[in-house]
């Protein structure tokens, strides 16, 4: 069932740029013709000419795909049944054609059932859609670092060396027990969140910690995809933002903001695992750069996969335009002193990460979380 859906995902995700503003019905019929003339024409190449050649000259992506995924399915027997020597021309076979058949209703026998299909449809258009912009505010000033963010760092559980993960991270000195780690979606989340629904008011009088801890409740109950008008905003009193609250609170709101369990569990997690085309990531790039100037700065999803090399959230804050690329001003988590860089290159429409003491550097995938019920 597994390789059945996965054979089905690889076919259809390299099309998805196609279908993603065709109707899901009249999309879904086209797509299965070509499946089942991808399936004839893989069966064909495996007894009449050598399919590494066929392959390349296959210029379709969706055929490509899936022969693929066939020679994953049907395994070396089937190919040594449909092949003789080298792979080459075998015409005089008098089998070939018993054998092709063989081989296509093989291949149809372990074609993808009718529940992967939908799956994975739905999957592939929730993916395909449009990127629009959430135009709602969260605030009416702009988003500030050296007021807006918390003053300690998401530590990393792994120590790094150039950027690659060369052993366990010994605990810090201010934090012993070295267990605040895994939490950068909490912490990216949580400075939106203090900048979409608290007010900090250095000249009110402090309060306890009993009282702070369910003022911190107050802010994180709202979710940050809230899009209707603004609720009256929690008062933080006798602090002037979240920088210098944390600063002097900071075991408490350690305590109080979630766990690792909530990076696990992060309702987009599900995104990461589909391709991400440069039209998805040229329309996020546009959509973040307009939210952000509408004082939204979005929380992304940076990643690469199936080879992860990164697997992190921060926040956005800050956008500025060059004829060549967009560079987005980041809040990072794992490095609270001071801010990094997100650039959009316009010619490869791909996003580009800069190294760090976590990350060697490189093009990575970015989506936006905590918009929508879905991410």
């Amino acid at each position: 069932m597994m390789i059945k859906a996965m054979a089905w995902i690889r076919y259809l995700t390299v099309r998805a740029a196609s279908l993603k503003r065709a109707a899901v019905t009249h999309g879904f019929l086209v797509e299965w013709k070509q499946y089942r003339e991808a399936v004839q024409s893989f069966s064909s190449a495996m007894v009449y000419c050598n399919v590494p050649r066929l392959r390349d000259e296959t210029m379709d992506a969706g055929k490509t795909a899936l022969f693929d995924c066939g020679l994953a399915l049907l395994g070396r027997r089937q190919l040594r049944a449909g092949w003789s020597g080298e792979g080459q021309h075998d015409r005089n076979n008098a089998n070939a054609e018993a054998v092709r058949k063989k081989t296509e209703r093989r291949m149809w026998a372990r074609g993808p059932s009718r529940y992967a299909l939908a799956w994975v449809s739905l999957a592939l258009c929730l993916c395909g859609c449009s990127i629009l912009p959430v135009l709602q505010p969260a605030n009416d000033r702009p988003f500030n670092f050296e007021q807006d963010t918390l003053a300690f760092d998401n530590e990393t559980e792994w120590r790094y060396e150039a950027g690659s993960p060369v052993g366990y991270s010994k605990p810090s000195s201010k934090n012993p027990e070295g267990d605040y780690t895994l939490r950068c979606f909490v912490m990216s989340r949580s400075a939106r969140q203090f900048f979409q629904f608290a007010r900090f008011d250095a000249s009110k009088r402090g309060v306890d910690d009993d009282t702070y801890r369910q003022l911190i409740h107050q802010v994180i109950a709202h979710d940050p995809s809230e899009t209707g008008p603004l609720p009256e905003r929690v008062v933080i009193p006798g602090y002037s933002g979240l920088r210098s609250f944390s600063a002097d609170k900071e075991v408490l709101l350690k305590g109080e903001l979630g766990g690792a369990v909530q990076s696990f569990l992060q309702r987009g997690n599900w995104r990461m695992v589909f391709p991400f085309s440069h039209d998805h990531q040229e329309e996020t790039a546009n959509s973040m750069m307009v939210e952000i100037r509408k004082h939204r700065p979005p929380v992304v999803h940076v990643v690469t996969f199936p080879k992860i090399t990164i697997n992190h959230a921060v926040l956005l804050y800050a956008v500025s335009e060059t004829g060549s690329n967009i560079r987005f001003q980041v809040y990072d988590p794992n490095n609270a002193a001071k801010p990094a860089t997100l650039d959009f290159d316009r010619a490869k429409r791909s996003f580009i990460f800069p190294a760090n003491i976590y990350f060697v550097g490189g093009e990575v995938d970015v989506y936006e979380v905590y918009r929508s019920a879905l991410y």
